[in-house]
Order: C-alpha cells, then sequence, then structure tokens
C-alpha cells in the first residue's frame, strides 16, 4: 500500500494531514506526487473529489523556500470559490512553516492585496483577471516563480476564449 512516507512528503506535512483525517494518498495522488515532485510538467485529470489539489498543494510547500522572500509558486483557477478552497487548504498546511500563501481574487479589494503582495508570499492562488491585472501593474512579480499550476485548466480557457472575443467584439465596436 502506498503512503505519504513512502511518496516522500515531508513529516511535518504527513502530520498535518493525519490530523485531518487524511491518512493514505488516493490513487491521482500517489501517481502525481512523485512526478511533481520531480519537477517534471504534467497533466493531470480526474473526476472532482479525487485529491487533485493535495496532489498538487503538497510538491508545492515542499519545495518552497522560507527564506526566499518573493512568490515561488502560482496557482491559477477559474473561480473565487475555488481559488479561496485552495488557499485555505494550503493555509492549513503551512500552518508554523513560516510560509504564506495570498489570495489573488477578483472581487476583493486590490489595494488589501496590493500591500499583502509586499510580504513576498511564497504562493499565491488568484484567478486570471486579477492576477493579470496586477502583473500589469507590476505588483505581481513573476520573475522567481518556479512552479505554476492551471487548475481547472478547460475553465480557464474557456474563459480566456469568452474574454478575447469580447475584446474582439467590442474593437469591432468602435
Amino acid at each position: 500500500m502506498t503512503t505519504f512516507e513512502s511518496l516522500n512528503v515531508s513529516p511535518l506535512l504527513v502530520r498535518k494531514l493525519q490530523g485531518q483525517g487524511i491518512v493514505n494518498p488516493t490513487p491521482v495522488q500517489a501517481a502525481a506526487i512523485p512526478v511533481l515532485q520531480s519537477g517534471e510538467d504534467a497533466i493531470v485529470q480526474a473526476q472532482t473529489g479525487t485529491g487533485k489539489t493535495l496532489a498538487f498543494l503538497l510538491p508545492i510547500l515542499q519545495r518552497l523556500d522560507a527564506k526566499t522572500k518573493t512568490t515561488q509558486a502560482v496557482v491559477i483557477v477559474p473561480t473565487r470559490e475555488l481559488g479561496m478552497q485552495i488557499a485555505r487548504e494550503a493555509d492549513r498546511l503551512m500552518q508554523g512553516t513560516g510560509l504564506s500563501v495570498l489570495p489573488l481574487i477578483g472581487g476583493a479589494a486590490i489595494g488589501r492585496q496590493i500591500d499583502k503582495l509586499r510580504l513576498h508570499p511564497p504562493l499565491v492562488v488568484g484567478t486570471p483577471g486579477r492576477m493579470l491585472e496586477l502583473v500589469k501593474m507590476r505588483k505581481l512579480r513573476m520573475h522567481q516563480v518556479r512552479t505554476i499550476v492551471v487548475d481547472e485548466v478547460d475553465s480557464v480557457f474557456e474563459l480566456g476564449s469568452k474574454h478575447r472575443s469580447e475584446e474582439h467584439t467590442s474593437e469591432l465596436q468602435l
């Protein structure tokens, strides 16, 4: 039987998972974690509720360096709700590690998000529109980002396609 320990998940994270009642990895976690820990690119596809979030969060959290005061990993999500859910899970796992996560979600106060970006969170979870806005404002710096996850990539691409077609339509109306 595969265990989180046999997947080389850190003892601290294993204890945190056990504290949440998560003892053994799901099949998607057992398959994805070793690949992602090795630094390889991967496309992970599985049904909702199979543990994909932990499959990508655990390798990310193990690679973050608390001493490096810059954003090191980014998770792009299609919706505010999913972004907040992932940020809450990451925050639970990061407690007591000196690491932090910042949700950059459209609809939230951008001024507060900019203030929190000055603290150089190592992990950022956000919606494409808000993240792009902050990159264009030069508030979100992507220079040191080593890991990018696009969760529910099909939905993110749909949003991008819809946004581009709306931009194209408005240009034609000018």
